[in-house]
């Protein structure tokens, strides 16, 4: 008896492995102790991506990871791992069976994935509809084969100036210009309700609202129908303050042109990267360089190798900071010849703040640059001059202040740089001659002529020494007087 009971164990799942192999859906046998798989079909096999051998030696929680057990009939949803690491979306729907005379339990699988992720899809699909009609400020109507408007959101009643009720049911034309009126009916006829158009269509259209004032709208037709009728959709914008800020724009845009062509100065556009975007006439010929060669970076070449590397380390730095750009470089052009240039930009800002471009202007400061030079080879000249001339030189300014003397009229005064520059002149005259002397200056002074008169200078220690003093008006490149240069010569030895 012994040897007989495999058999008829053998015998009494026969029938129960041959329906489960039958199954289109994935279904298992798992032994309620051990959680082991028994037995399994082909569907299972495909589903979970092993060989029924691999299955077979195999427990419930290898395959569902969240298993909390324990055994119990009825349906449950949870997520299955295949053999490839993927998560599988199923419902299992478990029965209590016997195996080889062990307690066990059946479960037949149904793969929800396809049906989650179009679950999931609709739902977000329902969502973003849910927010577009939320959030839609466009003017949306509907009309019929006769032009009537059939329905009207609030956006397109506030487009109109229109209270819904005074324009659901009636035409259309009374938002039309007259002129007008034929022209649209036929579009929006021939190609709404005519089916001629497939896939939305776009109008531009003058149309009025319900006080009389005109506006331009872009219209966007689509065709549908309802209750077995035929009518158009309409996605109306209006673009009155788009045109009108498009003409601006334009208008601008040919004034900038104009006079960046008639402008004394270079002119270019950077945008936020800093390339070269635009550059005028006046800025070609100062460089030398067509503006298609300035384009992009190719400004970056037209600055002198010596001064290239500080100007764009600026730039880099304006960049950064978001702040002005202001340096002097020398510009070299095609036949090696440089002129010293003043290059200055500031950004243009978009709607949000941020860099747009950078609009700037090239002055040549060559003269100027070469007159400084000047300048200060004559100052040299002239200081140079001062340290060895045998007489007495000061410059005084237009108040009387001394801003400038030399060793020799320091000695003649017996004061030092400070105290020549601060010393009360008039005090230092001898009291017989002050009177004289500072009539004489005052008169000078205000004249804005030369002065010249000889005096007492008193010297700090008590003595006194007579002096020949000269001033002459210092004059600007205008013509205006800036102060007097002066010259103090000791006469003590050719008086004695």
């Amino acid at each position: 008896m012994a040897g007989r009971k495999p058999e008829a164990t053998a015998t009494s799942k026969a029938p129960f492995a041959a329906l489960l192999a039958a199954m289109p859906a994935p279904a298992w046998v798992c032994d309620d102790t051990t959680l082991r798989f028994v037995e399994v079909n082909a569907a299972a096999t495909d589903l979970y991506g092993y060989r029924r051998e691999e299955l077979l030696g195999m427990r419930l929680p290898d395959i569902e990871p969240a298993w909390m057990g324990p055994v119990e009939p009825g349906r449950r949803e949870c997520d299955h791992l295949a053999r490839n690491g993927r998560l599988i979306e199923v419902e299992v729907r478990t029965e209590r069976t016997a195996w080889a005379r062990r307690a066990a339990h059946v479960g037949v699988v149904t793969d929800l994935t396809a049906q989650r992720e179009g679950e999931r899809r609709v739902r977000a699909a329902e969502s973003l509809v849910s927010s577009v009609v939320a959030t839609v400020r466009e003017a949306i109507l509907t009309i019929d084969q006769d032009l009537v408007v059939t329905s009207m959101n609030p956006a397109a009643c506030d487009l109109f100036r229109v209270e819904r009720s005074a324009a659901v049911g009636r035409s259309l034309e009374r938002f039309i210009p007259a002129p007008y009126r034929e022209e649209y009916g036929a579009q929006l006829i021939g190609q709404g309700i005519s089916g001629a158009i497939a896939s939305p269509a776009a109008l531009e259209m003058l149309l009025l609202r319900a006080d009389g004032n005109a506006f331009v709208g872009d219209a966007s037709l689509t065709r549908g129908e309802h209750a077995g009728r035929p009518y158009i959709g309409i996605v109306l914008r209006d673009t009155t303050s788009q045109r009108q800020a498009e003409a601006a724009l334009r208008d601008s845009e040919r004034r900038y042109h104009l006079l960046a062509s008639v402008a004394p100065v270079g002119i270019f556009r950077l945008d936020s990267e800093g390339r070269c975007i635009y550059a005028n006439e006046r800025l070609s010929t100062m460089t030398g360089h067509s503006p298609d060669r300035l384009q992009g970076m190719g400004w970056t070449f037209v600055v002198h190798e010596d001064d290239r590397a500080s100007v764009l380390e600026e730039w880099s730095r304006a960049l950064r900071e978001k702040q002005p750009f202001h340096t002097e470089a020398r510009m070299v052009g095609p036949h090696g010849r440089s002129r010293w240039a003043l290059i200055s930009a500031r950004a243009e800002e978009d709607e949000e703040g941020g860099i747009r471009s950078y609009v700037g202007t090239v002055v040549d400061i060559s003269r100027r640059r070469a007159a400084e030079a000047a300048l200060r080879e004559s100052e040299a000249l002239y200081h140079t001059l001062a340290s060895i001339a045998p007489v007495g030189i000061f410059r005084m300014s237009l108040d009387g202040e001394c801003t400038y003397s030399n060793e020799r009229a320091r000695e003649i005064s017996g004061r030092n740089a400070q105290g020549f520059r601060t010393a009360d002149w008039e005090a230092c005259v001898h009291v017989r001659d002050r009177g004289r002397v500072t009539r004489v200056w005052h008169e000078a002074a205000a004249r804005r002529e030369p002065f010249q008169q000889e005096f007492r200078l008193l010297r700090p220690d008590g003595s006194s020494l007579r002096v020949l003093t000269a001033l002459v008006p210092e004059r600007a490149t205008n013509g205006k007087v800036t102060g007097f240069l002066g010259t103090i010569t000791d006469l003590s030895r050719r008086v004695r």
